[in-house]
């Protein structure tokens, strides 16, 4: 049944009408009630990168009957639409959909035909697995092909070359690539395959000490944990995909909203976001989804610094927060100019790149609404140092000890590259010797290194054959061979035919076109050396500025790590709980939980553990603050 399912499925991916396709997709999933992808509950759901890119091709239409932003908020959005995208919208458009949307269209098309293809039985025809290699392998040219145009493309964005102008989201995104690429140093098979797995290893065995001091206040204050849970909670709401499923989840009505965008701007690169009045807490709030469409990941991945509020920011964040100003703004404005809107405070949450999203966001929007608060859940590194201290001010920051997301920047993984370089093999192997998993390393790492003495010893054999082929009689033989050529009549007879034929080239229009083309080549190449020692002294004097999440940091730790448990996948769960580490409920009767403050200087390294991913989920959040719940008294009175 599911492989039909999933034939009919590509089938409608490969028809030439878009619209239609994802039109029927949504249809076909909500009948079958599949547990959304994106976020919690039901909804649309997106299994593979090929789906979640083309969801983000084309603007759905909404359908009847299901409640979306008000007449009046579409109207503000549609008139703010217009000038973010006019830096770079056609741009952005033309780059998407002629290097994304054809290759998916292709790849769809040729797995189609794979799916088609039935196996015989055992033993049977190899024509069949003839034609599956040939299939995949056009998948493989197509895929190559589309990157490479598109890498080409992004070169010409970065060099100013492409449509739009500087600000525009492509430039933004080229800006990032072509920083990634000149800024981070080489890294080696060994060290990226077998380094990483081995500092996880000793990390399992050695965890760190956590960053910061340990705090008490905040950890047994049941008004601030309960208020630190229902943001979290929100902040989970707005992974959802319609206004319904936001209602059941955030357990407000929906006529709460204000405003809603489920879908990033693909012109633009402003994520999806939702404004809401949320009475029982007299807030209007500002709730900023975290990745979990492809044009998150781009803007994720623009990660050239750019000025930002007297400082520096992480480039694609940096765009998407001041779009999100400009499109936000007037739905706040309008919740605040409502009967009793006066009396509520302006709350921002997200989690992952909502949460650094809308802590930027509210570096723009404290002048207009001095009692702001902003609750940052795993936000990443985005700030420089006094921005980030600088948010203090109005921004509360969760973080998990061994989470990658808020101490990854290209500053800490040039570290990460640097330690690795130093890792102490002999102490791992005194710390992990008996752990089945390290074995396997250790046999990786020798196979890996006896390749590389054999590589080198074939290098010099060959380095030294050549030498003494060189130096043998037969090399001798030949110079002298060549010497006697030279004097003889017909040596003297070719260098006269040679002198002859350059004297004639040498009074033509051709010799001159010649000198000029060389001159301009001698240019053009001494032009790009001079360029390039430039580049390279400007990398080594000035090194990338490192970024730090921003506000008051408050550290979350387990112990044991990960509640004594390794990641693992889950079935039947909503997308953002099926991966992490729960403990039943006899099993978190063993874990304590502790809470730190750290500075932002304490995450500048990066932890390398089996929770680095498992820590960045707020499925985690919640185990840590439900954990102090527990330990304090109840927030809504009764008896502890």
């Amino acid at each position: 049944m599911a492989a039909v399912a999933r034939t009919a499925h590509l089938q409608l991916l490969a028809s030439p009408d878009l619209r239609t396709r994802w039109t029927c997709s949504i249809r076909s999933r909500k009948q079958s009630r599949v547990p959304c992808r994106c976020g919690s509950g039901y909804g649309i759901q997106t299994p593979d990168f090929g789906r979640a890119a083309l969801i983000g091709l084309e603007s759905r239409r909404p359908r009847r009957g299901r409640r979306h932003s008000s007449s009046t908020a579409a109207r503000a959005s549609a008139s703010t639409a217009p000038a973010a995208a006019a830096a770079g919208g056609s741009s952005a458009r033309s780059l998407w959909h002629s290097f994304v949307a054809k290759y998916l269209a292709a790849v769809s098309r040729v797995l189609t035909q794979v799916q088609k293809i039935q196996l015989g039985p055992v033993g049977g025809s190899d024509i069949v697995a003839m034609v599956r290699l040939l299939l995949l392998g056009c998948t493989a040219v197509v895929a190559y092909v589309a990157s490479k145009r598109a890498w080409g493309k992004i070169r010409e964005h970065a060099a100013g070359k492409g449509d739009g102008g500087g600000g525009s989201p492509m430039q933004v995104l080229a800006r990032g690539a072509t920083c990634v690429q000149s800024n981070m140093g080489p890294w080696s098979l060994e060290d990226f395959t077998l380094g990483l797995a081995a500092m996880a290893k000793v990390t399992e065995k050695e965890p760190p000490a956590m960053p910061g001091k340990e705090v008490e206040a905040e950890a047994r204050d049941a008004e601030f944990l309960m208020r630190a849970q229902h943001w979290r909670a929100q902040a989970e709401s707005a992974y959802v995909q319609d206004s319904g499923s936001f209602s059941l989840f955030s357990h407000l009505p929906e006529s709460a909203i204000v405003a809603c965008e489920w879908q990033p701007c693909q012109d633009s690169f402003r994520p999806a976001y939702v404004v809401f009045v949320d009475a029982p807490m007299g807030a209007v709030v500002l709730a900023v989804r975290g990745t979990s469409h492809v044009i998150d990941m781009l803007l994720n991945s623009g990660t050239s610094p750019e000025p930002f509020c007297d400082g520096t920011a992480h480039g694609g964040f940096a765009h998407a927060s001041n779009v999100l100003f400009e499109q936000a703004l007037p739905h706040l404005l309008k919740a605040f100019e409502a009967p009793g809107g006066r009396d509520k405070k302006l709350v921002i949450t997200g989690h992952s790149m909502g949460a650094a999203v809308g802590a930027m966001c509210g570096l723009r929007l404290r002048d207009r609404f001095p009692d702001l608060e902003c609750w940052a859940f795993c936000p990443p590194a985005c700030l420089s140092l006094e921005l980030a201290r600088d948010c203090a001010e109005f921004t509360t920051s969760f973080v998990a000890a061994h989470d990658l997301v808020p101490r990854f920047s290209l500053a800490s993984v040039e570290n990460l590259r640097e330690r690795i370089g130093r890792f102490d093999w002999d102490h791992a192997e005194a710390v992990a010797r008996d752990d089945a998993d390290w074995q396997n390393i250790k046999k990786a790492l020798d196979a890996m290194r006896s390749c590389q003495r054999a590589q080198a010893e074939a290098v010099k054999l060959a380095s030294e054959t050549g030498q003494q082929v060189k130096e043998s009689r037969a090399g001798q033989t030949a110079k002298d061979v060549g010497s006697q050529v030279a004097g003889s009549d017909a040596g003297q007879k070719v260098k006269a035919w040679g002198q002859t034929a350059y004297d004639r080239v040498a009074d033509s229009d051709v010799a001159d076109k010649v000198k000029g083309a060389g001159k301009q080549a001698k240019d053009y190449i001494e032009g790009n050396e001079n360029r390039d020692e430039q580049d390279e002294k400007q990398q080594n004097s000035d090194p990338m500025p490192p970024l730090y999440p921003p506000g008051r940091l408050l550290v979350l730790g387990c112990d044991p790590p990960g509640c004594g448990k390794m990641p693992q996948q889950r079935s039947d769960v909503a997308t953002q709980r099926n991966y992490g580490t729960y403990p039943t409920f006899d099993e978190a009767q063993s874990i304590r939980w502790i809470m730190h403050e750290a500075q932002q200087e304490d995450l500048a390294e990066i932890v390398v553990s089996p929770w680095c991913i498992s820590d960045h989920m707020l499925g985690n959040m919640c185990e840590a603050i439900g954990y102090f719940q527990a330990q304090c008294p109840p927030a809504m009175g009764g008896h502890h």
